[in-house]
């Protein structure tokens, strides 16, 4: 079993597997708390931290980086007993503990207006060609595909398959049974080399175009969401810097994540 975190934030933020880089807590006075988590994809370092954070703060709204069509599947997959560390992931792990504390959950990425809206910005802003307009095409099928997926295992109830899930499932050669420090140092591994990867490489435009769009469309969902209480989303680390300028960009205040300043969550 996985081992229980701390309700205290403080003691918490004391676990090396809560990265507090990895955290970006927001308040304002038009809605309710928000934390945004940095994950690594289905690392155990990452699936323990949404998991805690949820579970500790016990939000009012848990939201994740997936498509509101996926979100079934992959709070089934949740719930079930699985011993595979990467079942679900993050996302999962914090869906399920969303639902232990009593917290509504939603999918906050792609495939609705805001998207739409978001994306032909993004299209005309950027000038793309057809060629890139094609590549984005693709993309958002590809999204869209997966989702639609796992909307229909999931709508089989029993019957259906969680091969959609697992079949997206980043490979981690680190375990759930691996003590908190190792599992926080190969997390923080993993996070530098794919930093060093992206700041070597340039990719193309249709991946820029897509990622903002997806991020803006992430950040509008989010300040709706305030307007409900407090809220926790759990989002890829490679998304976590354009959140982070989109809501500062918003006026929002932001705090150094604390015992203290987490608090913000009861009060």
């Amino acid at each position: 079993m996985p081992d229980d975190p701390p309700r205290d934030p403080a003691a918490l933020l004391a676990d090396p597997r809560v990265d507090s880089e990895q955290l970006r807590l927001y308040d304002g006075p038009d809605g309710g708390p928000l934390l945004v988590v940095g994950c690594v994809h289905d690392h155990p370092a990452s699936t323990f931290r949404a998991r805690a954070l949820v579970e500790s703060l016990q939000p009012h709204v848990v939201g994740v980086e997936l498509p509101g069509l996926a979100l079934p599947l992959f709070e089934r997959v949740g719930r079930e007993p699985n011993d595979d560390p990467s079942a679900g992931g993050e996302m999962s792990a914090a869906l399920a503990a969303a639902a232990n504390v009593g917290a509504d959950r939603t999918g906050i990425d792609t495939l609705g207006p805001r998207f739409a809206r978001s994306l032909l910005s993004e299209l005309r802003r950027e000038s793309a060609s057809l060629a890139t307009l094609k590549r984005v095409l693709g993309s958002i099928s590809d999204v869209a595909g997966h989702a639609l997926a796992c909307r229909a295992s999931a709508a089989l109830g029993p019957l259906g398959t969680a091969a959609p899930v697992h079949e997206r499932a980043y490979d981690h050669e680190i375990t759930r049974s691996a003590a908190p420090s190792t599992q926080a140092e190969d997390e923080h591994r993993q996070l530098t080399r794919s930093l060093s990867v992206l700041r070597a490489f340039e990719q193309p435009l249709a991946n820029d175009v897509v990622d903002a769009a997806r991020e803006a469309t992430m950040v509008a969902n989010l300040a709706a969401l305030r307007s409900e209480g407090s809220v926790v989303a759990v989002v890829g680390f490679d998304h976590l810097s354009g959140i982070t300028e989109l809501l500062d960009n918003r006026g929002l205040t932001r705090y150094d994540p604390s015992g203290k300043s987490m608090d913000r969550f009861w009060n």
